[in-house]
C-alpha cells in the first residue's frame, strides 16, 4: 500500500489512523465512464463509474495515474462514448465552447452538439446544465473538498408567496457572493488595496475563504449520515456552537451575503432535490443558542408553509425561471469562465486566496514537511477554484416567452400534456396492435416506441424475456421476431409471477411463493445463471418495478406488503406499512423517486424514503371497494419534476385512465386531517356511505379554493374531483405514516395547509365500459408517457396501443370526462341535463354550457393557426389583451 497523500496532521487527527485494507470488486464489462479528475489541485486522480451506480475517486502518485487510466479504458468494453446521456452531457472530442452559428450548424449535421448548445437550445434544464458543467470541471460526489457548486438563486426568504416576475427577487448572478453587499465589499477591498505581505510568498486576495469547502458540505448535511461523522470528525468529535450551526436558509443567505466577513459560501445541488436535509429526522442534539431556541430542523421561508418538499419544488422552479435562464450566464463567467482569474477576476470582485487556485502550489517542492502538510491540509480544508472551463463570455440564452407556456408567472417551459390536460386530442386509430393484452410500452432513440404483451419484459434495448408458457420455462427473443434466442427450463416448483430487469444483464423474478430470484443474464454464451434469492414476502408477489436512477427495486405480495430493496446490492431497505388490500400495481418516479402503489381502488403516494404523502380512493360511486373499477396500471409524469401540475395516471379495469396531481392545498379546517390510510375497509366503506351528504361539501370547498392555489393556472375545477367527492387529505410536512398525519400549521398555530391529490380529468374514449360509443372497450394495462411529455400512450386488455396527443394541436378534445360532481356551468349556472354537452374553455380549461362557451379567439401561446372556442371571459380578456 502506498503512503497516504493526505498525511494525518494535514487532517488534523494526532496519531495516524488504523489500515485498513478495504477492497471493492466489479468488472470491467461494468465500467461505463472514467475521468481524469484533480485531487488537492493535483492532476493524480481517475473517478470510475460502473452500471450499477457505483462511483470511485481513486488518486495515485505521480506518473501513475495516466497508466491505469489507459489499461482501464484498453479493458472496459462497455466503455460510454459520451454524448447526451454521459455524465459531461457531450462527447470528449467535442468543445464546450464551440456555440457559434457555424459550429452549432456543424454540430447537429453530425450529431455531436457540446452541452452550451443543447442549453442554449432548451433541450435541457438549467439544473442538468449546471450538473454537467460541475462534471466537466472535476466537481465530484467523492471529493467534499471538490464538491459541486450550485449558486444562491434567490434574495427573498420573507414574502408570503414568490413573484417570479420581480428582479428583487433573485440574488445578482452578476456578482459573487462577497459582493452582493456594497459596505460588506468595500471591506474586501480596503484588504486587498492595503495588503502587505513581508514575506512576499501570498499576493493579494479578496476573499480568505471559499464559496464551496468540505465543511460548507458537511455543515449544510449534518442532519444527514454520513455528514454527520464528518462533520464531527472534522469539528473534533462535537458539534459546532448552536448559533454557527446551519438552522435557517434565510439567516444563512443573510450570513453569505451580507453579515459575515467570513462567509461567501453558495449552494450544493441537494437545495434543489433533497428535502430531507431540513428534517433532523435522527433527533440529534444540535445544542440551543444564546436566546435559548434550540437548533432542530431548518427554519424554513414563509413561502414554503414550512414544508420540505414544497421548498425543494418552489426552490427549483426559481432556478428554472425566465430570469435566472437569462442571467445564469453570468454566474457561470464568475465560477467556471473568463472572470474566474486574472485581471477580470480583480474587475469583477472575485479574486481569492492564490491557495484556492489550479497550478499554485507543487507540494513536491516543498521541502519543509511542516509547511508542506499546513499548505495540504489548507487545500483539503478550505476549497478548490474549479477547472476553468470557458475563456470567452458565456452566451446568454435567450427565453421565447411568445412560443412557451407558463403556468406561473415569470417561469416559461414547453406545453406538455398535462398542461392542457382537458384539451387532449383522442386517437382515432390504435398507434399499435399487440396480440394479446399490453404489458408495458417503452421507449428509447434507438428502437423507437416498443410495446410488449403482458408476460414479457425488455432487457437492455432490443431483448425480451417471456414466461407464462405452458412448460414453465423463461424464454429470450428479439423485438424484431417472435424467434426465441435463448430458452432457460426452470426447476422450481413455484410458478413464476412477474419479473423487471434491473439492467440488460440482471433480472428479477416473482413468484407464487413469494421468493424473489435474481437471474444473472449472460451473452457469450446466451443463458441466465441464478444469483439470489430475495426472501422477504410471505405470499405471491404481484409486482416487480425497477428504478435504475435510484438503484431501487420495489416490489409487493398479496400478503399486503411492499419491499424496498437495493438494486444492485440486493439487500432491503425497507418495508412500506402494510396496505388493506392486496397490491395491483406499483409505479417509481424515475426523477423524484416518489412511489405510488395501487390496491383496490386506493390510490397511495410515498417518498422513497417511506413517508406517505396521500391516500385517494379513487372509487367512482358505491360501495367503496368497487372490484369493476380497480386500479390494475400507474405511471408518473417525470419531466420538470419542480411543475406543481405533474401527474400520477392510473390505469383501471373499468377502460378509463384517471389522472391525478398532488398539490399543497390551503385548508380552513373543512378538509378532515385524518390519514386516511389507516382505515379499514369496514371503515372505508362507512366513509362511503357518508360521502353522498359529505362529498359535495368537499368539491363545493375544493371549487371556491381552486384559485387559490399556489399555481392558480392549473384550473383544478370541481370536474376534476372524482365523482365519490373523496380527497386525500395528508400532512404537508414530515409525518410518520404510523404516527398520522398532521396538517401544516403557521406560526400563530393555525392550521393552514395540507396535501391533497385532486383528480385532473378522465380518458374515456375507445377503452371504457360505461360509454355506449365505445365498440370494444377494454381495460387499461399499461400507461407512459411519451419521452418529450407531448403525448400518452394507453395499452389496454386487448392488444391495442392508443396515442393521446396534446392539446395544442387544436382537435378536438375528449368531452366524456366524468363530471358527477359537476352540474352546473361555471358562468351561468345552467343546470346540466343528460343531453346537455359540457364544453371546456381552451383558455382557462373550466366547464360551460354550450352558450358560454360559444365564442372563438387566438390564443397564442397555443400555437394555434386558427381561432379556438373559449369562453366568455377568456375571451374578452384576449380581446383587451391583443
Amino acid at each position: 500500500m502506498h503512503d497516504p497523500i493526505v498525511p494525518y496532521p494535514a487532517t488534523g487527527a494526532t496519531q495516524p489512523p488504523k489500515s485498513s485494507r478495504l477492497c471493492s470488486k466489479f468488472s470491467y464489462n461494468m465500467i461505463r465512464e472514467v475521468h481524469k479528475r484533480r485531487y488537492l489541485l493535483q492532476p493524480i486522480a481517475l473517478e470510475v463509474f460502473s452500471s450499477d451506480g457505483r462511483n470511485y475517486l481513486l488518486a495515485f502518485p505521480k506518473k501513475i495515474r495516466d497508466r491505469v487510466f489507459d489499461k482501464l479504458t484498453s479493458m472496459a468494453i462497455n466503455l460510454s462514448s459520451g454524448g447526451s446521456d454521459s455524465l459531461g452531457g457531450q462527447k470528449a472530442n467535442v468543445a464546450i465552447e464551440a456555440t457559434g452559428r457555424g459550429a452549432s450548424l456543424l454540430s447537429s449535421l453530425i450529431g455531436q452538439q457540446s452541452v452550451t448548445q443543447r442549453w442554449l437550445s432548451g433541450h435541457i434544464s438549467n439544473f442538468q446544465y449546471l450538473m454537467h458543467l460541475n462534471t466537466l470541471a472535476g466537481r465530484c460526489y467523492n471529493d467534499l473538498s471538490q464538491y459541486p457548486i450550485f449558486p444562491w438563486v434567490l434574495a427573498d426568504y420573507t414574502s408570503p408567496q414568490l413573484d417570479f416576475t420581480n428582479i428583487s427577487t433573485f440574488r445578482d448572478f452578476s456578482k459573487p457572493m462577497g459582493a452582493q453587499s456594497p459596505d460588506r465589499l468595500e471591506q474586501f477591498l480596503k484588504r486587498f488595496r492595503e495588503w502587505d505581505d513581508p514575506s512576499g510568498e501570498t499576493p493579494p486576495y479578496m476573499y480568505g475563504t471559499h464559496y464551496s469547502s468540505a465543511m460548507i458540505v458537511v455543515s449544510y448535511l449534518v442532519r444527514l449520515e454520513p455528514f454527520t461523522q464528518q462533520f464531527l470528525s472534522l469539528q473534533g468529535g462535537h458539534f459546532d456552537l448552536a448559533d454557527r450551526m446551519f438552522h435557517s436558509v434565510g439567516d444563512a443567505w443573510t450570513s453569505a451575503s451580507r453579515n459575515n466577513m467570513a462567509d461567501v459560501k453558495e449552494l450544493i445541488p441537494e437545495f434543489f432535490t433533497l428535502p430531507e436535509m431540513f428534517t433532523n429526522s435522527n433527533h440529534f442534539d444540535l445544542g440551543v443558542k444564546q436566546n435559548g431556541v434550540p437548533v432542530n430542523d431548518v427554519l424554513l421561508p414563509v413561502w414554503c408553509h414550512g414544508d420540505p418538499r414544497e421548498f425543494i419544488r418552489l426552490h427549483r422552479q426559481a432556478l428554472e425561471s425566465d430570469y435566472v435562464s437569462s442571467h445564469l450566464h453570468e454566474w457561470i463567467d464568475l465560477i467556471f469562465g473568463y472572470k474566474q482569474n486574472g485581471e477580470e477576476a480583480v474587475k469583477n470582485n472575485n479574486l481569492f486566496h492564490h491557495l484556492f487556485y489550479e497550478g499554485s502550489v507543487d507540494f513536491e517542492r516543498i521541502d519543509d514537511p511542516l509547511t508542506r502538510n499546513a499548505t495540504i491540509g489548507f487545500v483539503n480544508n478550505f476549497g478548490q477554484i474549479p477547472t476553468q472551463l470557458f475563456k470567452k463570455p458565456h452566451p446568454q440564452k435567450k427565453v421565447n416567452i411568445l412560443e412557451g407556456f407558463s403556468n406561473t408567472a415569470g417561469v416559461t417551459t414547453s406545453r406538455l400534456f398535462y398542461h392542457a390536460i382537458h384539451n387532449m386530442t383522442p386517437p382515432q386509430a390504435p398507434f399499435k396492435e399487440l396480440r394479446s393484452a399490453v404489458g408495458s410500452i417503452h421507449q428509447n432513440e434507438k428502437i423507437g416506441v416498443v410495446a410488449l404483451e403482458q408476460n414479457k419484459v425488455l432487457l437492455g434495448t432490443n431483448r425480451y424475456i417471456t414466461w407464462g408458457l405452458p412448460d414453465r420455462s423463461v424464454r429470450m427473443g428479439q423485438i424484431d421476431t417472435d424467434k426465441s434466442v435463448c430458452v432457460h427450463e426452470m426447476c422450481e416448483v413455484d410458478e413464476m409471477t412477474c419479473a423487471a430487469a434491473g439492467d440488460e444483464t440482471t433480472l428479477f423474478c416473482g413468484n407464487t411463493s413469494g421468493c424473489i430470484t435474481v437471474w444473472k443474464v449472460n451473452n457469450k454464451p446466451l443463458s441466465m445463471k441464478k444469483l439470489s434469492v430475495l426472501n422477504g414476502h410471505s405470499d405471491a408477489i404481484t409486482c416487480l418495478v425497477s428504478s435504475q436512477s435510484h438503484a431501487v427495486l420495489v416490489s409487493a405480495s398479496r400478503d399486503l406488503t411492499v419491499l424496498v430493496w437495493h438494486l444492485s446490492e440486493l439487500f432491503l431497505i425497507r418495508q412500506l406499512p402494510k396496505h388493506p388490500h392486496a397490491v395491483l400495481a406499483v409505479a417509481v418516479n424515475d426523477a423524484t423517486g416518489d412511489i405510488a402503489t395501487a390496491c383496490a381502488t386506493l390510490l397511495h403516494l410515498w417518498t422513497l424514503n417511506g413517508q406517505l404523502l396521500a391516500v385517494l380512493n379513487t372509487c367512482d360511486v358505491a360501495p367503496a371497494i368497487d372490484p369493476q373499477q380497480m386500479i390494475i396500471s400507474l405511471a408518473f409524469s417525470t419531466m420538470n419534476e419542480w411543475d406543481n401540475d405533474n401527474v400520477i395516471m392510473c390505469g383501471t379495469s373499468d377502460g378509463t385512465v384517471k389522472i391525478y396531481s398532488c398539490v399543497v392545498f390551503e385548508n380552513d379546517g373543512s378538509l378532515s386531517d385524518q390519514p386516511a390510510f389507516e382505515n379499514s375497509t369496514s371503515s372505508l366503506m362507512l366513509e362511503n356511505s357518508d360521502k353522498s351528504s359529505g362529498g359535495a361539501a368537499i368539491a363545493a370547498r375544493l371549487e371556491k379554493q381552486r384559485k387559490r392555489l399556489k399555481n392558480s393556472s392549473t384550473n383544478i375545477t370541481s370536474s376534476s374531483i372524482s365523482g365519490s367527492g373523496s380527497v386525500s387529505v395528508t400532512s404537508s410536512g414530515p409525518a410518520s405514516p404510523s404516527s398520522g398525519n398532521k396538517t401544516t400549521k403557521s406560526e400563530e398555530g393555525e392550521t393552514k395547509f395540507v396535501r391533497v391529490l385532486v383528480q385532473r380529468t378522465a380518458l374515456t374514449m375507445h377503452t371504457a365500459f360505461n360509454r355506449p360509443d365505445n365498440v370494444h372497450p377494454a381495460p387499461i394495462t399499461a400507461i407512459a408517457p411519451s419521452r418529450d411529455h407531448r403525448s400518452l400512450y394507453v395499452g389496454d386488455g386487448i392488444g391495442r396501443v392508443w396515442c393521446w396527443q396534446g392539446g395544442e394541436g387544436g382537435g378536438r378534445a375528449d368531452h366524456w370526462v366524468q363530471d358527477v360532481m359537476r352540474q352546473r356551468c361555471d358562468d351561468c349556472e345552467h343546470k346540466f341535463t343528460l343531453a346537455d354537452r359540457k364544453h371546456h374553455c381552451r383558455n382557462c380549461g373550466q366547464i360551460f354550457c354550450s352558450t358560454c362557451s360559444r365564442f372563438e379567439s387566438h390564443i397564442t401561446r397555443m400555437n394555434i393557426s386558427r381561432p379556438v372556442r373559449v369562453c366568455r371571459k377568456c375571451f374578452l380578456r384576449l380581446q383587451q389583451s391583443s
